[in-house]
């Protein structure tokens, strides 16, 4: 078997968990990537499964030469769900809001209490309002205040396309009745029918020569437990994946989703005195898209008592602004 030896590496210092993204993000990039990971290690280990596989290489070389390529498929599995993830690294480093220095600042307030804590959250408020107020509208510029929100909506994307194409993959390396197979497999479990052996992963091979030699591959018991697993595991991703997609499109889509959303954590006290045009232009002209999204980040890192105490923060600040500018004209 060919070992894939750079998958240590590519576990301990690549796919490490990410801040900068919700639960489903993390299912893709995070959980996938390593589970694809760990059983493209588990499948090449020599340790366990080299003499196993010996006497079925003798029996039929012709028959089993795509399996030696199962460890480098799952392997180039698992850097498909890494990709769209770095990208989204990539880009949202540059943008306005700089969501990694944000939520880090924020979460150090958890474990801080009173006038500390009060004063450390007007300072990042006080930062908060400084990149947002440098939203240009220029489209061309990553400082428009939707270019972070475009950029993770299309690796969100980006996932539910690749899960797509895994199952192509997969059917097309398996000689193509796995996507069969999977759907067979799932039902008679479902109905309580026997699980029967597929011809994709034999169990037994019987040789006829001057006798008959049988087999058994523990290695195929596993291939095929794994590739069963994974058919289940990629429709819950891409079910999850779609849903989340489709929700985190409509608050940009549809405005009014995402003023009430905003309007709704806003202190009674501060926003009481301030008409409705004042909070939708709040949302809208300053926030934007992806100052909504920046506090979304923050209150699934730092919590939603502090995304809601720094929302508010900005509001005041938003106002006070207004007002000096009403006065000057």
């Amino acid at each position: 078997m060919i070992g894939v030896r750079f998958l240590t590496d590519y576990v301990q210092r690549i796919v490490q968990v990410s801040v900068v993204g919700d639960f489903v993000v993390g299912l893709n990039y995070y959980v996938t990537s390593m589970l694809l990971a760990f059983f493209s290690i588990a499948v090449s280990s020599k340790q366990y499964f080299g003499s196993q596989i010996q006497s079925w290489e003798h029996a039929r070389e012709d028959h089993i030469s795509y399996y030696r390529w199962v460890p480098i498929m799952l392997a180039l599995q698992a850097l498909c769900f890494f990709i769209p993830n770095w990208m989204w690294s990539a880009v949202h480093r540059h943008t306005t809001i700089m969501p990694e220095v944000f939520i880090s600042a924020a979460v150090k307030c958890k474990n801080m209490h009173g006038e500390d804590r009060n004063a450390e959250l007007k300072t990042i408020a006080k930062s908060m309002h400084g990149a947002i107020k440098a939203f240009r509208r220029e489209k061309v510029s990553l400082s428009t205040g939707e270019t972070a929100t475009v950029a993770y909506l299309a690796t969100k994307f980006a996932f539910l396309v690749i899960v797509a194409i895994q199952f192509f993959l997969m059917n097309y390396f398996l000689g193509g009745t796995y996507l069969n197979w999977c759907s067979t497999t799932i039902g008679a479990i479902l109905h309580g029918n026997e699980w029967n052996e597929s011809p994709i992963f034999p169990r037994v091979m019987a040789n006829i020569q001057r006798h008959t030699v049988q087999c058994v591959l523990m290695l195929n018991m596993i291939n095929e437990k794994i590739y069963l697993f994974l058919f289940a595991w990629f429709i819950f991703i891409g079910v999850s994946t779609a849903i989340n997609f489709l929700y985190n499109l409509a608050i940009v889509v549809l405005r009014p989703m995402a003023i009430s959303s905003i309007v709704s954590q806003l202190d009674e006290d501060v926003v009481s005195s301030c008409p409705a045009r004042h909070t939708t232009k709040f949302v809208k002209k300053y926030l934007r898209a992806d100052g909504v999204l920046l506090l979304r980040f923050i209150g699934s890192n730092a919590g939603d008592g502090i995304a809601r105490e720094l929302l508010n923060e900005l509001f005041v600040m938003f106002k006070a602004e207004n007002s000096n500018e009403r006065a000057v004209v």
